[in-house]
């Protein structure tokens, strides 16, 4: 297995941290972990152990959509419709990149 690291600018503890817990519920055999390099960084980090590339991005795109199901979930115990369009097209999404720390042997 070769492990990955994501880089998420713009994204500390938070983001980094609970996207870390949905890859773990998901595959609690994956080697997961997170971290903010330094107090003052812009940018958080979820390292992944995965067989290729394409394994670790589907394992990312998994975790991502079980957290939009939360946060779905979460807006209709509210009482409120997740259908109602959004402005997320005026937000400002972080930069994201994926690259292989250790490759498999």
């Amino acid at each position: 297995m070769s492990r990955f690291t994501l880089e998420i600018d713009g994204e500390r503890h938070g983001f980094v941290n609970m996207i870390s817990d949905k890859l773990t519920a998901l595959d609690a055999r994956r080697f997961v972990a997170s971290r903010v390099a330094h107090p003052l960084s812009t940018f958080g980090e979820v390292i992944v152990d995965a067989d290729d590339e394409t394994d670790a991005r589907q394992a990312l795109v998994l975790a991502c959509e079980a957290l939009i199901a939360d946060c779905d979930r979460l807006v209709d115990s509210f009482g409120m419709s997740t259908s109602k369009p959004t402005n997320l097209d005026l937000v400002a999404l972080p930069q994201i990149s994926l690259k292989c720390d250790v490759p498999s042997e």
